[in-house]
């Protein structure tokens, strides 16, 4: 005889997902979130809208930028400002530098 399966309910899958994208993104995940709202105050509404944190690794944040003129204005005019400002506002990351990349920031 073939077993039936018994069929979750939909409603009871939505109320599992957070608690399990909870466990699976662990404490780093929680860490990350903070850097992006970190970023978001620190380079701006307009800026933030216009980039996307992708992660901190080997010392560096790692920032997407919808293109080459925002890439341009973060190296040149606002680098040091930028870093400062991490590194004061997350110690913990000891952060080496800022690297940018022209990608999808959506």
């Amino acid at each position: 005889m073939a077993q039936r399966r018994r069929r979750l309910d939909p409603s009871a899958l939505k109320d599992l997902v957070p608690s399990i994208l909870k466990e699976i993104r662990g404490p780093r995940g929680d860490k990350v979130d903070r850097v992006r709202r970190v970023w978001g105050e620190i380079v701006g509404e307009a800026m933030a809208k216009r980039t996307r944190v992708l992660g901190v690794g080997q010392g560096f944040l790692q920032i997407a930028v919808a293109s080459a003129a925002i890439k341009h204005d973060l190296v040149t005019f606002r680098a040091e400002e930028v870093l400062a400002q991490l590194r004061e506002r997350l110690p913990e990351w000891r952060l080496q530098g800022v690297r940018y990349r022209v990608g999808a920031v959506s």
